[in-house]
């Protein structure tokens, strides 16, 4: 798979990141659905674009990739494409780039804190047994087994997904997402502790991904037999259109499987990718920290969000490091943290599905009695309001 933040494989290039309309994509590439592609291919040629045929195997039969020209506008090209189809309308986009939560573009959202050790399990045993749930971010740290048991009991993870923690600033301590992962997998745990966890790389440890690393972490999910799959990522589009390579694969995933993603902090109703996209649970976060329980003032919202859930101050797994903050303190860690953010309302509620999933339900199923539940509580633009048992909110 190409690795987060990477050029596409067999190419010399740097990673580019270009700045949209409240957008980021890759420069230069030109995704289409593959069933459109005869509709587009001539217009493409007169632009001066040439299929890619680097891209994935894996993905060939969802989607096209084609390159254009340096120098030439991404968009552009795409809005030519998307203007010479005089029948339905090509799918075409660019392949956008996204971010793991809780902060994306500067939004508002947290650094980590440190927090006391959780005494694990947080649920009593036996829950979630037989459930397998992917977790599609930065990956876990080396250590996490050695450093947390619980998540070694069920953890089920490839080298290749190990975060890395610090690439590239080593006088810097902790880049500033690492161990993203290992904290969204320790929610699951704490909460499921008999599910199989699948973490899957996909974020580098900065927490920046594109949509054909997304694409191919579901697809291997999907593969490694994933009931749930949980997406503490994601990002906005150019027109707010759906990204897609990712719509081509949710469109051809199993529909058995739940796919739950946060639904983004920057405190807007603008449509939030993958968590928009009607296949993906959307959850927005809850601040459950003085005794009540209110929409976190960061949280996205809006008509495509189905639940909340704890997502202010929550505590859980974390890595062992220094970090520099801001004000250029250094900040210390010993395996557990407190964090904001609706990356860390989302395995909440993944965590939720693996528990009943545990008694026999199907995924999606499972999921469909949660945002149906007659008894829960509902709050406008925010959802179904889910709250485990078991409170994880550092007070």
């Amino acid at each position: 798979m190409i690795t987060p933040g990477t050029a596409p494989s067999g190419s010399a290039r740097p990673p580019a990141v270009v700045e949209g309309t409240g957008s980021r994509y890759r420069p230069g590439e030109i995704m289409i659905n593959t069933a459109d592609v005869e509709r587009a291919s001539g217009v493409l040629a007169t632009l001066g674009a040439v299929r890619d045929q680097r891209l994935d195997p894996a993905l060939r039969p969802f989607v096209t990739r084609y390159l254009v020209p340096a120098g030439t506008d991404t968009l552009a090209v795409i809005k030519r494409v998307r203007a010479a189809s005089a029948e339905r309308p090509v799918r075409v986009g660019a392949n956008h780039v996204f971010a793991g939560e809780p902060v994306y573009q500067g939004g508002p959202g947290s650094p980590p804190a440190p927090a006391r050790a959780i005494t694990e399990p947080a649920t009593p045993t036996g829950v979630g047994t037989g459930a397998r749930v992917a977790v599609l971010d930065t990956g876990v740290a080396a250590d996490a087994q050695r450093r947390h048991p619980l998540l070694g009991h069920r953890y089920l993870a490839a080298q290749g997904d190990i975060d890395p923690l610090d690439t590239d600033r080593p006088a810097d301590g902790l880049d500033d997402q690492a161990g993203h992962g290992t904290f969204v997998a320790g929610i699951i745990a704490m909460l499921a502790p008999e599910a199989g966890l699948i973490p899957i790389r996909v974020l580098s440890s900065d927490g920046l991904t594109d949509e054909i690393t997304v694409a191919l972490g579901l697809l291997r999910a999907a593969g490694a037999g994933a009931d749930v799959i949980n997406l503490s990522l994601g990002g906005y589009t150019e027109d707010d259109q759906a990204p897609v390579v990712l719509e081509a694969v949710l469109d051809r995933l199993d529909p058995g499987i739940a796919v739950v993603a946060a639904a983004g902090n920057a405190g807007s109703r603008r449509l939030f990718w993958p968590a928009a996209f009607k296949r993906v649970l959307a959850v927005a976060a809850l601040d459950t920290t003085r005794g009540r329980c209110v929409p976190a003032p960061f949280s996205n919202h809006g008509w495509w969000v189905d639940a909340c859930a704890p997502g202010t101050r929550v505590r859980s797994c974390f890595v062992a490091g220094k970090r520099v903050a801001e004000d250029h303190s250094v900040v210390a860690f010993d395996g557990y943290a407190s964090w904001d953010g609706t990356s860390f309302a989302a395995p909440h509620v993944a965590a939720m599905i693996a528990r009943r999933v545990g008694t026999g339900l199907p995924a999606a199923m499972a999921a469909a009695e949660l945002l149906t539940d007659a008894k829960a509580d509902r709050l406008p633009g925010y959802g179904v309001v889910l709250r485990p048992a078991t409170d994880l909110v550092n007070v």
